[in-house]
């Protein structure tokens, strides 16, 4: 993509936008100290330019000349500004303009001198290039571009975030514009310069999306993926999603047992009532019941204890996959004590020291704070191979290769790390000139790790220099068969003249993950905090001492009593019936009137059965119909499909579980931190299920329709 097609669209629309102020807004709060330096000393650069000659400012930002007479006053003062800032890039850009307000000559030379002073700053050469835009001088924007790729190629740059992020936010406000093509040239420049920013593919979906165009929904996708998979920006998402998974279990077994008691108790109550009516009367009985049910919420249990209490003495009314459902979600609370230990690990790693720095600098943060940060965890962790490989490329983006090398050399770990460590030494080497270090340190990370594509396609850049054509292209074959987005690279490089482009290796991501989650080892009382105590009213190291008594209680109790035979509901219409009050027949699945029928149709029904009146089958109150349809997943476990059932309530719990955490367990979450769209996919989740458990239990709720039943 030319500069040309860009400037057009995509930056000379900013003319209502202060030049200044620009990419600082476009950083959002959290990144203004994460590695954006090098853009407020070129602000101030500009600055010590312009803010002696605003009228030139107001010209490059909007096309505004200044009126005739102040020209002379204008080159007065940018005559004392040389004297001043003679070394100053933006200097020759100010004369430029001037240039071009008096129609005098020497524009092409003093842009020339404007790019030949900012050398290696891209942030000096980004607003170079956004000024020659907005002067019409196309060939010397394009010119500026080449040299922003050049810098990055030479100098191993695989992210330029604060271009990443300033591109966005252009891409948001030519989106707001209607300039949807205008924004897209945006967001693939964006993609270019850091194509590890999720908020280059959430942008690009809002456009997309915004235009009706499905592919949105890749670049979501993309988006999600790289949020969740960096070990820099994922610890922070998988915090929020393992808080909200921590709150969904609690909440997703207090659903299915409350439940279970509603379906069950009429089970209960009917054997109550049996064994009771010579020996209690009915008010004794009803107190009998409400005390079973009340008594754990009065002694002040909470409420999911209460229905767990309760369940205990109903177990042997629930079917053989509901005991087994039930059993399986109170041994899933065995997950909380390990699962707030990671919380608590995640928590406290992305906001430790260490993590902040890693972060920094991969975002291009050279500052001393972030390289004594990296030097203080070095010395206290003497084998840590982590803070040294950032140490050695930091030293590589300053351009010191023998402290660079140094650090790459003390990294100890496996073979994917030391590979990515021998890589590295050999581009300091390939820099500073000793081809043959370069070339053996090549080999050493091959021979570790011989699918790394990075030591196989610097090698290749190694033996064209050396005129080895051949070996080169071998070499480049391997490296773009394991990485082929390295081809679009080298294709584009090679259009622009570049020779050389040398790749850092990264930190293999698995190391890195095992750090951040043992940068900062939670204390117990974080843990407990974060606990809490949730719905069960007991500590974290209580909680497997209460699981396992619990279960033996209620396995016990099964057990003692599995050969006695309790009230059962009948499995045509759901009337409960017991041995006692079922003495026809000798039917254990139907209550009698639906044996009866069942008999009636194989041709079995005595005579006498004909002679009995007509009954109306009773329905349903239309409270509980409204009730079990409210949630999905409900009304499957209430009429004893588990599996279904529960399968689609846990569904629904995990879609509104970040919501139901918010209100419940904020405390939980780290603020601000959210996936775009997440909101909408809930949505989508819960509209899904409501459409499924319509579907599936529509048919099992026509059995109520209100039939006569002989």
């Amino acid at each position: 993509m030319s500069g040309g097609m860009l400037s057009t669209r995509v930056l000379r629309d900013f003319r209502t936008i202060g030049l200044l102020l620009l990419l600082i807004v476009a950083i959002p709060p959290s990144g203004e100290t994460a590695g954006f330096t090098e853009v407020r000393e070129a602000v101030a650069l500009w600055q010590r330019v312009f803010g002696r000659v605003p009228a030139l400012e107001q010209f490059i930002q909007g096309g505004k000349p200044p009126d005739a007479s102040t020209i002379a006053l204008l080159t007065a003062n940018l005559q004392d500004v040389g004297r001043q800032e003679a070394s100053n890039p933006f200097l020759p850009l100010a004369r430029g303009a001037l240039s071009i307000l008096t129609k005098g000559g020497g524009v092409s030379a003093a842009l020339a001198e404007a790019s030949q002073r900012a050398g290696n700053r891209v942030a000096v050469r980004w607003l170079l290039y956004r000024a020659f835009l907005r002067l019409g001088e196309d060939r010397a924007a394009d010119h500026e571009l080449r040299q922003i790729r050049e810098v990055r190629d030479r100098l191993g740059l695989d992210r330029i975030a604060y271009l990443g992020w300033h591109l966005v936010h252009s891409a948001g406000v030519l989106s707001a514009r209607n300039d949807l093509p205008g924004a897209e040239r945006a967001l693939d420049l964006a993609e270019e310069f850091d194509p590890a920013l999720p908020e280059v593919f959430f942008a690009r979906a809002r456009v997309l999306l915004g235009r009706g165009n499905p592919g949105g929904l890749l670049a979501l996708m993309r988006g999600w993926w790289l949020s969740l998979t960096s070990p820099l920006y994922g610890p922070s998402h998988w915090a929020n999603i393992l808080a909200s998974l921590l709150l969904a279990l609690p909440v997703a077994l207090l659903l299915v047992g409350v439940l279970l008691v509603l379906r069950v108790s009429p089970l209960f109550q009917h054997d109550v009532a049996e064994w009771g009516r010579r020996r209690l009367s009915p008010a004794t009985q009803v107190l009998f019941l409400m005390m079973l049910y009340l008594l754990p919420v009065i002694l002040g249990f909470g409420l999911l204890p209460a229905v767990m209490v309760t369940l205990v003495p109903l177990g042997i009314y629930l079917k053989g996959r509901e005991r087994a459902l039930w059993i399986v979600l109170v041994l899933s609370l065995l997950l909380l004590p390990g699962g707030h230990r990671l919380l608590a690990s995640l928590i406290t790693g992305t906001t430790s020291p260490q993590f902040v720095a890693l972060l920094t600098l991969e975002e291009g943060d050279l500052e001393a704070a972030t390289e004594a940060t990296l030097l203080r965890w070095a010395d206290e962790a003497p084998q840590d191979p982590v803070p040294r490989f950032s140490l050695g490329r930091m030293y590589r983006l300053r351009g010191e290769f023998a402290r660079g090398i140094e650090r790459y050399s003390q990294v100890k770990g496996g073979g994917a790390l030391q590979a990515a460590s021998w890589t590295n030494r050999g581009n300091l080497a390939f820099l500073a000139g000793d081809l043959a270090q370069a070339e053996a340190a090549y080999e050493k990370a091959i021979a570790l790790s011989p699918d790394l594509a990075y030591p196989h396609f610097n090698l290749s850049q190694l033996f064209t220099e050396r005129l080895l054509l051949d070996q080169a292209e071998q070499e480049y074959a391997r490296a773009i068969l394991t990485l082929p987005s390295l081809q679009s690279r080298i294709r584009r490089a090679g259009a622009e003249g570049r020779k050389r482009v040398i790749l850092d290796a990264p930190l293999p991501v698995t190391d890195l993950w095992h750090r951040i989650l043992v940068f900062d080892a939670p204390s117990p009382e974080m843990v407990e905090m974060l606990w809490g105590g949730r719905f069960l009213r007991v500590s974290l190291s209580q909680l497997p001492w209460a699981v396992g008594g619990y279960l033996v209680t209620f396995v016990g109790i099964l057990w003692l009593r599995k050969r006695r035979r309790f009230a059962r509901a009948c499995q045509e219409c759901g009337r409960v019936f017991c041995p006692r009050c079922q003495r026809l027949l000798g039917e254990v699945r139907f209550c009698t009137r639906c044996a009866i029928i069942q008999r009636s149709r194989a041709g079995e029904m005595p005579r006498m059965i004909k002679s009995l009146p007509f009954e109306e089958m009773k329905r349903p109150s239309k409270l509980l119909e409204v009730a079990l349809a409210l949630i999905p997943g409900v009304e499957g476990l209430y009429r004893g499909r588990t599996f279904k059932g529960f399968v689609l309530l846990t569904a629904t719990v995990l879609a509104v579980s970040p919501l139901l955490g918010q209100l419940l367990a904020p405390a939980t979450y780290l603020p601000g931190i959210s996936l775009p769209y997440h909101g909408s996919l809930s949505i989508l989740v819960l509209l899904s299920v409501y459409l499924v458990s319509a579907f599936t239990f529509s048919r099992g709720r026509s059995r109520w329709g209100g039939g006569r039943w002989r």
